[in-house]
């Protein structure tokens, strides 16, 4: 067997760097919010939205150490920028990478002929389907999300101006949240807000229908 070093080139391994250094939804959306000002955010800026001063300092010092991101200004006035080079010497890397696939030929493969499934029951299997969720309950969506988003439920409680201790009742399935925070709760979540109603009342109506059952 070949040994590991000739099986790997050095853009392998650089690639791999990249994507570990953004495998986290802050950080891309630090990256995004710097892209969106023109290449330069302070900050201040980027403390006006969903994470703590805490978090966003962390983030910035070790995209800084990656190489991803640069400090432009003296001290009070200082901005952030993506290192261009860097960045397009990445983005062509991957872009070849990929662009490798359209030149390979395809495959031929035997699809299977679709079943032909009678209106009245496939009418009905949509409508099941369109109420299965992965998740257990609305307040699991929330925490999902929340995660995501690297909020703790004392920072995303005030968000929805709520006490932690309901979002975290919430969050277990133990308690419904009230219709009216709704919206806050799609702003709080970066979501729209057809998304998380759709999400809560397929839930709701779940409730309803077990509590009828009693």
């Amino acid at each position: 067997m070949a040994p590991l070093h000739s099986l790997l080139h050095n853009m392998d391994f650089e690639l791999a760097q990249f994507a570990r250094v953004l495998a986290l939804p802050i950080r891309v959306f630090i990256i995004r919010m710097i892209i969106e000002h023109d290449n330069s955010i302070s900050k201040q800026q980027l403390y006006s939205h969903a994470f703590t001063e805490q978090n966003i300092n962390k983030h910035l010092l070790e995209l800084k150490a990656a190489g991803i991101l640069k400090i432009n200004g003296a001290r009070g006035q200082i901005t952030y920028s993506i290192d261009q080079n860097v960045s397009k010497q990445i983005a062509e890397s991957f872009t070849n990478m990929f662009q490798s696939i359209s030149q390979l030929n395809p495959r031929k493969v035997d699809v299977p002929q679709p079943v032909i499934v009678p209106a009245v029951f496939k009418n009905q299997k949509e409508e099941k389907e369109e109420h299965i969720s992965s998740f257990t309950s609305f307040g699991a969506f929330i925490k999902k999300r929340r995660m995501e988003l690297c909020l703790s439920q004392e920072d995303f409680s005030k968000k929805i101006n709520i006490e932690r201790a309901q979002l975290s009742r919430v969050e277990c399935g133990k308690k419904s949240l009230n219709v009216d925070k709704l919206k806050e709760l799609a702003q709080a979540l970066y979501l729209d807000l057809d998304t998380v109603k759709k999400e809560y009342y397929q839930y709701r109506i779940a409730q309803l229908i077990e509590e009828s059952k009693m």
